[in-house]
């Protein structure tokens, strides 16, 4: 709620964006009322430069420059979210959050003043009240960044580490279903060392406002013996709503040890990954963001119900939480404490030498305070394997939830060494 830059690090992870284009509606409004001039309602996708217009009685609210008024912002689709009044020189402000049972007033000898006291109070204050607004928010609005629905930085940072560490990788479901060479176990031994590289985009519908998202996706994996392996990836996303655009970029690492392996003999299998990372997500459109880690495990068991076709439960559990970030003296920090169960299955099967699809199916459980609480996952997949060291991957995914749908493709690459 800073009314300038929330973070200065926005300008950096700004270079990463992919080119989508948003959808033209805005995340936004305000309705002003006077005594004495019209209501005026105005929408628009940065709540920082909305806020400052209406407190400097600019742009379009300059009529307002000599009147007492009163604002009432819709905040992501939550209204009356942030209640602001003033005299009629601007300089005695008064600013509500009755979400989070704020309120405070501000005086000054101009309006400059009280808008300066106003932008100190609130970077100076971020693990505070900005911080209990923040949580407020990713409990009511789907369209929260960092916690509480399917956009967001924790149920992003959850939806990686499940496809990465829970479904099993390509060259290794090949291996599995492939028949014996030896009279000893399955196919030809997979190599599970390597790194990748992944782009995903899409589109959804969070509370009515629409948007569109894509990350590009750095995954590698080295492995340490036959059963223990380090894995992890690079994440990297944009989205844009309504105008408003929000950065991310991440560090998700987990150390896959597979208890029973798939064998011509033996059709189960069992990996349990720990696993842990960070996000850091920000938008100063949306005046949210912050630097989350998590740590959690992953439980993938399969079985072989054929002799090239394998069902896969994958569930898992991790903590989500935010740490302070201060800047230039300035503290933010906000209040992520979450909890997210995903629990899956996928059925995956080779239908040519090389060639192999998946289905599956993903619920996604918030254990905390969230605005989409419960959300579901299905999609599938086509992997092309060229020989041991490469494969390409087309996947889609679709997902569904209250106030909240989405669908997206990617297109992925693995290279073994």
């Amino acid at each position: 709620m800073n009314l300038g830059r929330l973070l200065p690090i926005f300008s950096v992870l700004g270079s990463l964006a992919f080119p989508v284009a948003g959808i033209a509606q805005s995340p936004f409004e305000v309705t002003v009322t006077s005594p004495s001039l019209p209501t005026l309602s105005v929408s628009a996708a940065s709540f920082p430069d909305l806020l400052t217009s209406v407190l400097n009685a600019q742009n379009q609210f300059t009529p307002y420059t000599q009147a007492a008024f009163s604002a009432s912002f819709n905040f992501l689709g939550l209204p009356n979210t942030i209640v602001a009044t003033s005299n009629a020189n601007g300089t005695v402000v008064q600013i509500s959050i009755p979400g989070i049972g704020f309120s405070q007033t501000w005086t000054g000898a101009t309006r400059n003043d009280v808008q300066n006291a106003v932008k100190n109070f609130f970077t100076k204050n971020g693990t505070t009240v900005e911080g209990q607004f923040l949580h407020y928010i990713a409990s009511a609005s789907p369209m929260a960044v960092t916690d509480g629905n399917p956009n967001s930085s924790t149920a992003k940072m959850a939806g990686s580490s499940f496809t990465q560490f829970g479904f099993t990788p390509v060259a290794e479901s090949m291996a599995a279903q492939a028949p014996s060479t030896s009279g000893s176990g399955t196919g030809t031994k997979p190599n599970l060392s390597g790194f990748g590289l992944g782009l995903d985009s899409g589109h959804f519908t969070a509370g009515g406002v629409s948007g569109s998202n894509s990350e590009f996706d750095i995954p590698f994996a080295k492995q340490l013996s036959d059963r223990v392996s380090l894995v992890g990836s690079i994440p990297l996303d944009y989205l844009a709503m309504g105008g408003a655009k929000v950065y991310g970029i991440g560090l998700i690492l987990g150390v896959p040890v597979r208890i029973v392996s798939m064998a011509q003999d033996q059709p189960w299998a069992w990996r349990l990954t720990p696993m842990g990372g960070g996000s850091v997500r920000a938008s100063a459109d949306l005046a949210g963001g912050g630097f989350i880690w998590n740590v959690g495990l992953t439980s993938c068991v399969g079985y072989r119900v054929a002799g090239v076709t394998t069902l896969e439960l994958v569930d898992q559990y991790a903590i989500y939480k935010s740490a302070t970030v201060t800047y230039a003296g300035n503290k933010f920090n906000p209040n992520v404490d979450q909890g997210i169960l995903k629990n899956g299955l996928r059925l995956s099967s080779r239908i040519a030498p090389r060639l192999l699809y998946d289905l599956f199916v993903v619920e996604t459980n918030f254990t905390n305070a969230a605005a989409v609480k419960r959300f579901t996952t299905v999609g599938g997949s086509l992997s092309f394997l060229t020989g041991k060291r490469f494969n390409l991957t087309l996947g889609a995914n679709f997902d569904n939830g209250p106030s909240f749908n989405a669908w997206s493709v990617g297109l992925s690459s693995a290279w073994g060494f």
